[in-house]
């Protein structure tokens, strides 16, 4: 066991734990931020589709991980119909993988220590930390923070209740000739969500599909209708999604994936991730100087400001998702409102879900 005790330990470094990890450490803390994988942003869970909000968020990232800058949107209806939707603002596809690695990087160069094919096993509360295991070594820290995605261990150990729903997604990346996003519903397509292909070029596209059953199945079918060919998919995971009760415990909090601060609609969590983070770090660090790790406490600073920032959304969000599990007339009616619509639906703001002002 390290002699060391940390002031935050954070589980997972993807976009919600690096993020975090680094808020922390820019505030002169002692922050343990491990992952799993021996390569960071691998292997990729997420199309990496994100709104302009993510500039505003990342002031800093750098031009090299926008693939692609994309505003317009075919939707295909059940009933074979299709309408062309634009954005009132610019939307990018991200180099995921990229950009787990650059926020990962920004945690180091704050000061977070950072270890790599290092899997956590449990953890143990005392009377003054937190005992941490993991497959390697026992650390002690003040507060852990799970960001180990959908089917968190930290959350799930620490009797937080998750929600029911749950997509599974599977993309390829495949060549062929691609003009703009492409979104296609229906039962015979992906039942209860929808496929898309999002081009990186004119020439690649992120080609997949994220439904409650057989997955596998559905996604050859819709890559051998759309490209004329299997791909091996080079993405894949579990997407949970819904409101949780509570996101924290005593010296616990969860965030991203691991808190379902995700869109419903969608299945995209980068924006919410980077929103969360900063709350959580915020969280974190008013615990660490008030020396109030409970429950209560956290579930104040952390739970209901985030949710105060998200939760609309994500309620919103259900509603959307509930529309999509409809059958398939009722879908094909509500995208032909849609397409009779489509000028007001260029206002809306695709990670809030309500209008711009």
């Amino acid at each position: 066991m390290s002699d060391k005790t940390y002031d935050a330990l954070v589980v997972g470094a993807a976009v919600a734990g690096s993020r975090t990890a680094q808020l922390i450490a820019e505030s002169g803390k002692n922050v343990l931020l491990i992952e799993e994988n021996l390569n960071v942003g691998h292997p990729c869970k997420c199309t990496g589709l994100v709104s302009w909000r993510i500039k505003e968020l990342l002031p800093t990232l750098p031009e090299k991980l926008i693939t692609n800058v994309v505003q317009e949107a075919r939707f295909h209806s059940p009933n074979g119909s299709s309408f062309i939707l634009k954005s009132g603002k610019p939307v990018y596809v991200i180099d995921r993988p990229g950009l787990d690695k650059y926020l990962f990087a920004l945690a180091g160069e704050a000061g977070a220590e950072t270890k790599i094919g290092e899997r956590f096993l449990s953890y143990k509360i005392m009377n003054d930390h937190v005992e941490v295991k993991t497959d390697r070594n026992v650390y002690k820290t003040k507060i852990l923070i799970g960001a180990d995605g959908a089917n968190s261990s930290v959350g799930k150990q620490a009797g937080l209740e998750y929600p029911e729903n749950y997509l599974v997604g599977v993309q390829t990346t495949a060549s062929g000739k691609f003009d703009k996003v492409e979104l296609w519903f229906g039962s015979k397509v992906s039942p209860k969500f929808f496929a898309w292909v999002v081009p990186e070029n004119e020439n690649v596209a992120r080609i997949g599909l994220a439904t409650d059953r057989n997955a596998s199945k559905y996604y050859e079918d819709f890559l051998n209708a759309r490209i004329g060919r299997i791909e091996k998919p080079d993405v894949g995971g579990v997407i949970r999604f819904g409101l949780m009760e509570r996101t924290s415990d005593d010296r616990i909090m969860v965030v991203g994936d691991a808190a379902c601060q995700v869109k419903p609609y969608s299945g995209g969590g980068i924006n919410f991730g980077l929103i969360a983070s900063k709350i959580c770090a915020d969280a974190a660090l008013k615990s660490i100087r008030q020396k109030d790790f409970s429950r209560k406490f956290l579930v104040e600073n952390y739970d209901k400001k985030w949710k105060g920032k998200l939760g609309g959304a994500i309620k919103r969000g259900m509603l959307v998702n509930k529309v999509m599990k409809s059958h398939d007339r009722t879908v094909s009616a509500l995208m032909m409102v849609g397409k009779v619509g489509s000028k007001l639906l260029t206002k809306l703001d695709m990670d809030l879900i309500n209008y711009f002002v």
